[in-house]
C-alpha cells in the first residue's frame, strides 16, 4: 500500500483528513480524492524512468546486475526475463500512486488493490528470478 506523505505526523495527516472532510460537507461533495504530495510524485516518476532504462540495459548487454552488501546478483537468461517483469510491477506500482492523485472519482479502494497486487508479485516474481539464477536455469 502507498503512503500519503512522507515525514509527516499523524496530528499533520488527522488535519488534513479533517479539512478534507470539512470540503466535502461545504461543498455538497461526499467524496474528497487524494492527495499525493508533489515531491513523492516526481520521485515515483523519475524512478520509474531510471528501473525502465536499467532493464532495458540490462536485457540488451544480456544480464542485469542487482548490486548487494557483499558481493552482486547477476541475472542472466531466463532469470533476467523474470527480474525484468518484477522491475515491471515496481514500475506500475509506483505509477498507480501518480495516477490516484490524478483521478479525482472515488476509486481510492482499487487504487490501494492494484498497488497490493503489484506489491506482492513483484515480490514473488523477484524469489522465483532469484531461484531460477541459483539453480542456473
Amino acid at each position: 500500500m502507498h503512503m500519503r506523505t512522507p515525514n509527516r505526523s499523524s496530528a499533520e495527516e488527522e488535519a488534513d483528513d479533517l479539512v478534507a472532510e470539512a470540503r466535502g460537507r461545504a461543498t455538497g461533495i461526499a467524496h474528497y480524492p487524494n492527495h499525493i504530495s508533489g515531491p513523492l510524485r516526481r520521485r515515483y516518476v523519475l524512478q520509474s524512468i531510471a528501473i525502465t532504462a536499467y532493464a532495458a540495459f540490462g536485457l540488451y548487454v544480456g544480464k542485469i546486475v542487482l548490486p548487494a552488501k557483499l558481493h552482486a546478483f547477476v541475472f542472466k537468461g531466463v532469470p533476467a526475463f523474470v527480474l525484468v517483469a518484477a522491475m515491471l510491477m515496481a514500475i506500475l506500482n509506483m505509477l498507480s500512486v501518480v495516477l490516484d492523485h490524478h483521478d479525482k472519482r472515488d476509486n481510492e479502494l482499487n487504487y490501494e488493490r492494484f498497488a497490493e497486487f503489484t506489491r506482492m508479485l513483484g515480490w514473488l516474481l523477484l524469489g522465483l528470478a532469484t531461484i531460477l539464477q541459483v539453480l542456473q536455469i
